[in-house]
């Protein structure tokens, strides 16, 4: 009986501190030990897939499309876009096209998952007919 008073006592004494700010209440330890955010920071065009003018690249992660945008020969654009994951992220960059039988090209794609965590700032190549494109990018914790 004093053992369970105890356990209780310690629960809302620390439930307590929790509210009113003095612990830091943290996420179970099976969740932080899986979760993982990957930053996509930048996107280079050394050169692109069209013949004339701009490529219109995009992104997607996981198959939702999270940035496009419109890149010539030897430009590049601030990406900044933060996904968080627990599984194997696919990123995928693709250049559409318009028209009824031109579909968009695929020029590549890379998977991170957890273990990709804490290896600082990554470089993913993208090469895919006339097209080269470098994919700046962090995974973290």
């Amino acid at each position: 009986m004093l053992g369970n008073t105890l356990r209780k006592t310690a629960s809302l004494a620390a439930a307590a501190a929790v509210a009113t700010g003095g612990l830091v209440a943290l996420s179970s330890p099976a969740e932080a030990a899986t979760t993982y955010k990957i930053k996509i920071y930048n996107l280079w065009c050394e050169s692109t897939e069209d013949w004339t003018g701009a490529d219109e690249p995009y992104i997607t992660v996981n198959g939702s499309k999270v940035w496009s945008g419109s890149l010539n020969d030897r430009q590049g654009v601030t990406i900044n876009v933060t996904k968080s994951s627990s599984n194997t992220t696919r990123v995928k960059l693709y250049d559409a096209d318009a028209g009824f039988f031109d579909n968009d090209d695929f020029l590549g794609e890379f998977a991170v998952n957890l273990d990709h965590a804490g290896q600082g700032l990554q470089e993913a190549h993208f090469a895919a007919w006339t097209a080269d494109y470098t994919m700046y990018y962090e995974v973290v914790r």
